[in-house]
């Protein structure tokens, strides 16, 4: 049979162009190895069913890969969404514990400065946890920024006006104070010539509690952390300040 007789008895209007050129092309690469256009039987057999539409010649088509690459990519952007979001997260908890303990140094450096001004009166500054919002500091009876004081009255002014500083009073939002420190416990203390001024405050995550000072650790699950046994302190964050008294 040669191709002639071949494309003529195929039908090509049942099948399609598409498997009518790829018989002519199969014929033309079997003549050119063969040297003659005749197919074996077997052959012949196939282009007639695919003639009647039983076979289908054309490659097979590849199904769901599409949707399984959508599936892949969103899987790779969600884990890095999520690696993003906590390297976010983690930087803001290392940026607010930052600015409270930027917080804690000025306002040890401000008392010191105070005492500094008033060298004759050391001892009147020394205070234990000052800072607790339920019991604070009374208020002087004499305002030493517009009369004159004695140098004892300046310090119980300054140590009443530092406290307002360590908890925040000149911010409020809502009726509650929003700056200064959270949660603050200040202490000073005097020994054998030297100054020591140690707050401590509470911290956003749990770490080590600072064994330096005990300012502020005496307050139950005060700074304590929610997975720890009670008075644990873990959530305690301390910044002590020390000088002498001959520098004043």
């Amino acid at each position: 049979m040669t191709t002639n007789s071949l494309l003529k008895n195929s039908q090509p209007a049942r099948y399609g162009v598409e498997n009518t050129l790829k018989m002519l092309m199969y014929c033309r690469v079997h003549s050119a190895f063969s040297g003659v256009f005749a197919l074996s039987r077997t052959r012949l057999r196939v282009f007639q069913q695919a003639a009647n539409g039983h076979i289908d010649l054309t490659y097979p088509r590849q199904k769901g890969v599409g949707l399984l690459e959508v599936l892949i990519a969103l899987l790779v952007f969600t884990t890095g969404m999520m690696g993003l979001l906590s390297t976010q997260l983690a930087g803001k908890k290392a940026g607010y514990e930052a600015t409270q303990r930027s917080v804690a140094t000025a306002l040890a450096r401000d008392i010191l400065e105070r005492m500094q001004a008033n060298p004759g009166q050391i001892a009147a500054y020394v205070v234990n946890n000052a800072g607790d919002q339920e019991n604070p500091l009374p208020m002087p009876a004499t305002n030493c920024e517009q009369t004159d004081c004695t140098p004892l009255q300046l310090a119980v002014f300054d140590l009443w006006q530092w406290e307002s500083l360590v908890m925040g009073v000149s911010e409020k939002q809502g009726g509650s104070n929003v700056g200064g420190l959270v949660s603050p416990r200040a202490c000073i203390f005097r020994e054998d010539g030297a100054v020591s001024v140690a707050i401590s405050w509470l911290g956003v995550t749990s770490a080590r509690d600072p064994a330096e000072s005990v300012c502020g650790s005496d307050f139950a699950g005060l700074y304590d952390a929610p997975d720890g046994a009670v008075g644990n302190n873990l959530r305690r964050r301390q910044m002590i300040m020390s000088t002498y008294a001959g520098v004043f």
